[in-house]
């Protein structure tokens, strides 16, 4: 017996992600196949190529008619973005209601702006937030790194500290929030940590998973076949930046190597910039710590790689390591994707308010 039918009958659940599925990949298709209603909205630039359905989820889509305010404080453009991805939402949401349809439960990412204004159409519908990242003015991704925090200027702290704005209006709305880990749950302020409870995105060992038979030819400045028995260390980000921790591990390399001659690094990754600085005009992060300890590595065993999925997913098959998580608390179970323990105790709490 599905979750639809334990607690009385199908509810009907609203996915709110300016991306959708994002993070919700799994959970939301999952939940339409135990016999939920399942709704989303997203954003897209191009309403007439708009999909209809994702991953069998039926969608509906928005488009922002205006920009951030060109003279405005360049502290505010933040918010007012949030601001306006967030009435192009609860409009689209009141046209929803107008036509007779309610959720029971809104689940969500609040970090683009969307979910601030749909307790005004729809007041008494608990929302479940997905709690990816809290901005601080020091010690998260601005003054983590000494050797970087000197640049740091009360300015920036006050920018950083004012894109926090409308994340704290989405806690004081949210009936619960999920944080995919400990630390990012930790990045909240205590006041609404007794709402967070941490699940793990979850790793799909179908596809991911050690395959002893498996090789992966790479070049560079030199070429290369491996297979499960030679020894590996990755590193992979969708930009090689400081940020990341690129610079840390170039660093590292030289010593790396010398305890562990066999050893071959396979870094995957772009040379833009994700959520730090750029790097010097005409120059990138990565080039610029490579060439820092390039005199006392051994270069041909060094790949540095473009990443794409089929390349992380090689290595991934030609990794010896096996990694076991048991978790009281998840949206799957190995490679079979369940509707989120929480979604349900949401749904039972709301049971009696939301009878049909």
């Amino acid at each position: 017996m599905g979750p639809a039918a334990v607690i009385g009958g199908q509810k009907r659940l609203l996915f709110v992600h300016q991306n959708f599925p994002g993070q919700f990949r799994y959970l939301a298709p999952a939940l339409k196949q135990r016999g939920f209603d399942v709704q989303a909205l997203l954003h897209h630039s191009q309403p007439a190529a708009a999909p209809t359905a994702i991953h069998g989820v039926p969608v509906q889509t928005w488009t922002p008619k205006r920009g951030t305010t060109t003279l405005a404080h360049p502290w505010a453009h933040d918010y007012e973005t949030k601001l306006i991805r967030g009435q192009c939402v609860a409009e689209h949401a009141d046209r929803l209601r107008q036509q007779g349809w309610q959720p029971d439960l809104i689940i969500g990412h609040p970090g683009w702006g969307e979910l601030l204004f749909l307790k005004q159409i729809w007041p008494d519908v608990p929302q479940l937030h997905f709690l990816e990242f809290f901005y601080r003015a020091s010690g998260l991704d601005v003054g983590f790194d000494a050797e970087f925090s000197a640049a740091s200027s009360w300015q920036d702290q006050a920018r950083v500290h004012s894109k926090s704005a409308a994340a704290l209006l989405g806690l004081e709305e949210m009936a619960a929030g999920l944080s995919p880990t400990r630390f990012q749950a930790s990045t909240y302020p205590h006041w609404c940590q007794d709402r967070i409870h941490v699940i793990h995105d979850g790793i799909d060992t179908a596809l991911l998973r050690p395959d002893a038979t498996a090789s992966l030819g790479l070049s560079g400045s030199s070429q290369i076949q491996l297979s499960a028995k030679d020894p590996v260390l990755t590193f992979v980000n969708r930009n090689l930046e400081p940020y990341r921790g690129y610079h840390r591990l170039i660093r590292a390399l030289p010593a790396i190597q010398r305890r562990c001659p066999d050893l071959v690094t396979v870094i995957l990754g772009g040379d833009g910039v994700s959520y730090g600085a750029a790097a010097p005009t005409g120059h990138t992060w990565k080039q610029i710590y490579l060439d820092e300890v390039a005199t006392d590595l051994d270069l041909t065993r060094v790949f540095l790689l473009v990443i794409h999925l089929m390349m992380f997913t090689g290595v991934c098959f030609r990794s010896a390591a096996v990694t076991f998580i048991s978790l009281t608390r998840s949206c799957w179970d190995g490679v079979v994707w369940r509707p989120c323990p929480l979604v349900v105790l949401l749904l039972e709490a709301t049971r009696p308010q939301f009878a049909r």
